[in-house]
């Protein structure tokens, strides 16, 4: 298991809001698309802002090698919500039909929304709900305080506006379980925009 969310989730970003199509248009600006989609970002950076692509790979720092001596040694529980949601994905992804069985898909869902009701957990589209931890593990883990390196790209925010000091993270695309770390109206974030197109 690779930790590869920021490890400060202050504020949740809902998705399909209006915000990917407010940044849609700097990330056209910068990299001359025209048609497609354009929703992983890209890698830019000047005076105004910087946007990074979500980063895929081993964390460079020692990070990661703590976590995992960490995990060989600690388990989640079988009753944490963790385990259980993992059970149900392994159950569907060894299901000969997985990728292409639309029925499938749906039963997979309807079951994580169960699972999340039970828990007490708001469900987010099944989107790395796996990630959550209602036993001690991740606790005792945090406890440990050991961090990433500042400059490591596990932790580096894909949107950062320089004069607001808004930091937004998401994964693989556009506010795809995305937090920001300071309430940010979409009206304002606009303006972000609008500013960081100006300055392209």
């Amino acid at each position: 298991m690779f930790v590869t969310k920021p490890q400060k989730r202050e504020f949740p970003i809902t998705r399909h809001q209006g915000w990917e199509e407010i940044l849609e248009p700097l990330v056209r600006k910068i990299t001359g698309a025209v048609e497609g989609k354009v929703r992983t970002g890209c890698d830019f950076e000047n005076d105004v802002f910087t946007m990074k692509m979500h980063f895929v790979g081993t964390c460079p720092c020692n990070y990661n090698v703590e976590f995992k001596k960490y995990a060989k040694q600690h388990n989640h529980s079988t009753q944490c919500f963790h385990t259980n949601w993992n059970e149900i994905n392994q159950a569907f992804r060894s299901h000969p039909r997985y990728h292409n069985a639309l029925i499938l898909k749906t039963e997979r869902i309807n079951m994580e929304m169960q699972l999340c009701r039970r828990y007490g957990i708001p469900f987010r589209g099944g989107e790395y709900s796996q990630d959550i931890c209602t036993c001690p593990f991740d606790k005792n883990w945090q406890e440990m305080d050991i961090q990433h390196a500042d400059d490591c790209p596990v932790i580096s925010p894909n949107f950062y506006h320089a004069k607001s000091g808004l930091k937004i993270w998401w994964t693989k695309k556009f506010f795809r379980d995305a937090y920001m770390n300071q309430i940010t109206k979409i009206e304002d974030f606009t303006d972000m925009i609008i500013e960081c197109v100006k300055s392209v």
